[in-house]
């Protein structure tokens, strides 16, 4: 049965070209086989331990007090033109 399961998953797989989605299936793969450590991802599904989370949100912080943001409302404007 794990046999079919794992090729049925590999014919998916194959079958994907989002690499977002494909990022996020990295990720919980390389959680499955390295659990130990792992609180949070990144958007494109990197893996982050303690440490690393903690920096990701103090630098996020950082540019939010900067002012290196862009609103909803500004995004969306500038995506029309994508």
């Amino acid at each position: 049965m794990a046999m079919y399961v794992k090729t049925t998953i590999k014919q998916m797989v194959d079958n994907i070209d989002d690499e977002r989605f494909l990022q996020a299936v990295k990720a919980m793969l390389e959680t499955y086989q390295h659990p130990e450590g792992v609180v949070a991802y990144t958007v494109v599904g990197e893996p982050l331990n303690d440490e690393q989370y903690q920096k990701h949100i103090a630098d996020i912080l950082k540019e939010v007090r900067a002012g290196d943001v862009i609103s909803n409302e500004d995004l969306k404007k500038e995506s029309e033109s994508w």
